[in-house]
Order: C-alpha cells, then structure tokens, then sequence
C-alpha cells in the first residue's frame, strides 16, 4: 500500500478484501502484492528456536479489481491456487483506475 515492508494488513475475516484508492485516477498495467511470514513464537528458556519463518502469510486464489468510482469493479488479473512466494508481479492490459482492491 505505501511501499514500507513493514506496514502489514490482517483481515478480520476470511473472506476479505483489501481497497486502496489512489491519489488520483491513473492507468495502470501492473500490480506488486509482498506477502508477509511469520515467524515462530520464543521458544521457552534453554531451548533452541526452529530456523527462520515458517508460515507463509498470503492468499492463495485472489482477483485484483479495478475501479473509476468505488462502485463498478472490472477484474484486471486473477490468481489461483497459490501457496508459495512472498512476491506476486501481475500484469494486465492498461486500464484506467482510481481504486484498485484484492
């Protein structure tokens, strides 16, 4: 959303979606999503940790719409049964946007 590895979102809910609105209306062609990881909770006292993250914190199966006006939504890409990576690079047609969500 703001380009910060460290700014994260956490659904409420699972089925959710996530809109962003940009600062003004735009074409666009393409779309980076960074899909975070979690990493094991501290082990108790004298206890080795488990190596490096271990859970992938992504959607599997996602559409990115677009929108002119929040209210007409247009899929420009759709992704499915994904379980793996933390960076998804989708590319569409240009197309005219001011809100994009997944």
């Amino acid at each position: 959303m703001d380009g910060s590895p460290a700014t994260d979102w956490q659904p409420q809910q699972i089925t959710a979606s996530l809109t962003v609105p940009l600062a003004q209306a735009a074409t666009i062609q393409s779309a980076t999503l960074d899909w975070g990881q979690a990493y094991p909770p501290p082990p108790a006292p004298n206890v080795h940790p488990p190596p490096g993250p271990v859970k992938t914190l992504r959607a599997s199966s996602y559409d990115l719409l677009i929108s002119t006006d929040g209210t007409s939504w247009t899929t420009a890409a759709r992704v499915r049964d994904t379980t793996s990576g933390t960076h998804d690079v989708l590319t569409f047609p240009p197309v005219r946007a001011r809100y994009i969500r997944i």
